[in-house]
C-alpha cells in the first residue's frame, strides 16, 4: 500500500509538471504577452531549479525524513499553480515557477528513496520500475486531460488550479 501511495504522489507530480510545462508555453505568449526569449527563460527555470534542488532536497530528506518533505513539497508546488493564471508580470511569473520547481524537486527527490525503504529488499527493482511507469503515465496524461479543461470556458484559469487540486489531493491521500 505504501508503494502505491508514494507512486500515486509521484504520478500526480509528473501529471502537473507535464501539463504546467506544456501549457505555460501557451499561456506566457498568449495571455502574459511575453516574447519567446522570456517564455524560454521561464520554462527553463522550472527544469533548472529542479535539477539543482533535487540533490540538496534528497540530502534534506535523508536527515529529516521523507514523508514530511513529500507533503511539504506537494503544498509548495501547488501554491504557484493557483496564482499563475492571474499573473502576467515576467518577474512574478519567474518567481512562481521557481517556487513550483523547488516544490517539485522536493517531492521527486524524496519519493524514490521512500520507495526503497518501503519495498521488501527482493522487490525494490520491481517497485522502482512501477514508480517509473506510473510517473510516465502521469506525465503523459497531464497535458491530455488539461487540454480538455483548456477547451472549456475556464481556459487557463481552469488548467493551472486543476493541477494544484491534483497535487493537493495526492498530498491528502498520501498523508
Amino acid at each position: 500500500r505504501g508503494v502505491l501511495a508514494v507512486s500515486f504522489v509521484q504520478a500526480c507530480q509528473y501529471y502537473a509538471y507535464g501539463a504546467a510545462e506544456f501549457y505555460l508555453a501557451g499561456y506566457l505568449p498568449e495571455v502574459a504577452h511575453l516574447n519567446k526569449f522570456l517564455t524560454g527563460i521561464i520554462i527553463m527555470s522550472i527544469i533548472g531549479v529542479a535539477i539543482f534542488a533535487k540533490p540538496y532536497m534528497g540530502r534534506v530528506s535523508d536527515k529529516t525524513g521523507r514523508r514530511i518533505l513529500i507533503v511539504l513539497g506537494c503544498v509548495i508546488s501547488s501554491i504557484p499553480l493557483l496564482a499563475i493564471p492571474f499573473v502576467t508580470d515576467f518577474w512574478v511569473l519567474l518567481l512562481l515557477v521557481l517556487v513550483y520547481g523547488f516544490g517539485f524537486a522536493t517531492v521527486t527527490a524524496s519519493t524514490p528513496a521512500l520507495i526503497t525503504e518501503l519495498a521488501p529488499k527482493e522487490l525494490v527493482g520491481t517497485s522502482m520500475g512501477f514508480l517509473g511507469t506510473i510517473m510516465d503515465v502521469g506525465q503523459t496524461l497531464g497535458p491530455i486531460i488539461s487540454g480538455f479543461i483548456l477547451a472549456t470556458n475556464l481556459q487557463y484559469c481552469g488548467v493551472f488550479p486543476s493541477l494544484a487540486f491534483v497535487l493537493l489531493f495526492s498530498c491528502i491521500i498520501f498523508a
